[in-house]
């Protein structure tokens, strides 16, 4: 996959100086944001429809740069819905500057895998809709190959009656290690965002394995706002 490096120059006319912007059709959430201290380069993903202009076959975009001011965008989707456990979109998720085990030889992303729609909290939750799965690149970003062991989690808690729950979110907490049910000696905390029904938006917590970003262990829920 190459690099778009030098849009048209109608699109460039037309094309945002600060704003980043996808090449073409519909785009929504910025989500693996994030930096590789390995080759000083900032890498940015955003849910995008390469196909056309509205929402569907959500698919991660991809870019690089060194100043997070001049980016360089993939021309292709580095993420498509095209396995069973996502094909009904590859939706928003974070990335670490790691590979699976922790060692800095790669780079991975976690996203929500969706294999069943409409999601709404308006809507009856139909646990398994959404899923966590994992992606890794050991070319700096250019190509990405999913897991054989996705989803890494199958579902949402299964004691817990959800409205959604996606979006998850990984970094350290230093709260963590304080937690009985952490795994040991881990700071690392997953945030899952959705809600309980009938009782509180809220995000979903999970400890994590730091040597194996495959093991999460839930926690609970991290707020009770109420309704």
């Amino acid at each position: 996959m190459e690099r778009q490096t030098s849009p048209s120059d109608d699109a460039q006319r037309w094309q945002p100086s600060y704003h980043f912007t996808a090449p073409h059709g519909w785009m929504n959430d910025p989500c693996g944001l994030g930096y590789d201290p390995a080759t000083g380069v900032y890498h940015l993903s955003f849910q995008w429809n390469p196909k056309g202009n509205d929402w569907g076959n959500i698919s991660w975009g991809h870019a690089v740069s060194n100043d997070l001011l001049h980016w360089e965008v993939y021309p292709e989707p580095c993420l498509q819905p095209t396995t069973e456990y996502d094909r009904c979109g590859v939706f928003t998720g974070c990335f670490r500057p790691n590979a699976v085990d922790g060692a800095p030889i790669a780079l991975t992303a976690i996203y929500t895998s969706v294999k069943r729609l409409p999601i709404h909290y308006t809507l009856p939750y139909v646990p398994g809709s959404e899923s966590v799965s994992l992606a890794t690149s050991h070319d700096q970003g250019l190509t990405w190959q999913r897991l054989d062991c996705n989803p890494i989690i199958a579902r949402s808690p299964p004691n817990v009656k959800v409205t959604g729950w996606r979006d998850p979110f990984v970094g350290a907490w230093q709260f963590m290690r304080e937690q009985p049910e952490a795994f040991p000696s881990s700071d690392l905390c997953g945030l899952i965002s959705g809600g309980i029904a009938g009782q509180t938006p809220t995000a979903f917590v999970y400890s994590i394995n730091p040597h194996d970003l495959r093991q999460w262990k839930y926690l609970g829920p991290l707020v009770d706002v109420g309704l």
